[in-house]
């Protein structure tokens, strides 16, 4: 099974000093799934916004191709 998650609350902290919230990312991390964040827009103050992909358990090659393939899809730039 595969799940696409807001990987943050909102957009980036401003600056280099935070990464920001971690609240959507812990959950896949304490369960040992694979997580792939690609950047997917800008939000109101022109900061990065992403998605996140998740995948099941010791699937982590299968999520990069899928992750490729949405790279492509999505054409950020």
């Amino acid at each position: 099974m595969w799940f696409s998650v807001f990987p943050a609350f909102g957009e980036a902290p401003a600056g280099l000093s935070d990464t920001g919230d971690a609240a959507f990312c812990t959950p896949w991390t304490f369960l040992g799934l694979p997580a792939i964040t690609l950047p997917a827009g800008f939000g109101p103050a022109g900061l990065p916004l992403g998605i996140q992909l998740t995948g099941a358990y010791r699937e982590d090659f299968k999520l990069a191709r899928i992750a490729c393939w949405c790279e492509r899809v999505i054409a950020y730039k």
